[in-house]
């Protein structure tokens, strides 16, 4: 009772500076509590990984598979006895129907890797350029239809020219449909997003240089 009469008596005024020191002494007292306060389950970001500790583990890498194509060839084959490589002779046609199918990779070797230059904001790259390797899968292709002829029988070479030419055919196929311009495109992308992951993303933006083959073979 005593302690309300005493609060009856202090001025409407003096009740709000009264209320306003408590609340300053509370809300000091709050912020010493949440800075001294610590969960067990936040763990300290630890130290980021160096540019060049990221750019060794690239180089290690060794091949990257940038890019890759399917194709299927359906060809046919056909094949006469010419007599002195002048005129066909009679009767001697031979033909077979074969289909070539397989898998064009267009390969980055990363072991020839350089860090040419390194800023605040950017690292560059060389890298030697993306070559394509013929992956050709032998359980899907063969001879479709075959017409043999006992004058001039299908011989072990005419398939394997066949072979040859849709070797060529899928490889011009590569390039001109820009597999390699896709491959080198997937190569930065795939750079970056390492850099990204491991220093955080916008930290650099990767460039890369292109070297020909030839010269990197000159090295």
């Amino acid at each position: 009772m005593k302690l309300l009469n005493l609060v009856k008596q202090i001025s409407p005024g003096g009740r709000i500076a009264i209320a306003l020191a408590v609340g300053l002494i509370v809300g000091s007292l709050g912020t010493v509590a949440f800075q001294a306060y610590n969960p067990k389950d936040v763990i300290a970001e630890g130290p980021k990984e160096s540019v060049s500790a990221i750019f060794g583990r690239i180089v290690n890498q060794n091949k990257m598979i940038s890019a890759s194509q399917d194709y299927t060839f359906v060809e046919k084959a056909v094949d006469k006895n010419r007599l002195f490589d002048i005129v066909d002779i009679p009767f001697t046609e031979n033909s077979f129907w074969y289909r070539y199918t397989g898998t064009i990779e267009a390969t980055v070797d990363l072991s020839d890797a350089s860090l040419v230059k390194k800023n605040e904001t950017t690292l560059v790259i060389s890298l030697p350029e993306p070559v394509l390797s013929n992956k050709p899968n032998m359980d899907l292709s063969g001879v479709l239809e075959e017409r043999n002829n006992l004058l001039n029988p299908i011989h072990v070479s005419d398939v394997d020219e066949l072979q040859r030419d849709c070797i060529a055919m899928s490889n011009n196929e590569a390039e001109k449909n820009g597999l390699l311009k896709a491959a080198k495109e997937a190569t930065v992308c795939n750079l970056q997003q390492m850099y990204d992951i491991a220093l955080g993303e916008n930290e650099y933006k990767v460039e890369v240089e292109w070297i020909d083959n030839a010269e990197v073979d000159k090295k």
